[in-house]
């Protein structure tokens, strides 16, 4: 019995994505953005972005307290993550 193997290639974002750029685009969306520490920017004090000396971008969701709270901070943490996707290219996966 011969059994099919189908390989599902993954999309491959591509770019430099520049801090000061998502913070601009984020603060024109509403959403408030600042520098803190060496390189973090905080979005609506939720949402922490770094980018490391390789190049990658971490993405961290700070936790809530409150629980009115939570879904407020989900919806930064998906609407960051969009902007970061939407400033790259995407290169179809081999």
């Amino acid at each position: 019995m011969v059994s099919a193997v189908r390989s599902v290639a993954q999309p491959l974002h591509v770019g430099d994505l520049r801090l000061t750029d998502l913070r601009r685009a984020m603060q024109s969306a509403g959403y408030t953005a600042e520098f803190r520490g060496e390189g973090t920017l905080v979005i609506n004090g939720a949402v922490a972005v770094r980018k490391t000396n390789m190049g990658r971008i971490e993405v961290e969701s700070v936790g809530v307290a409150d629980p009115s709270a939570i879904m407020q901070h989900r919806s930064t943490f998906y609407e960051v993550k969009r902007m970061i996707y939407d400033g790259l290219a995407v290169v179809a996966g081999a």
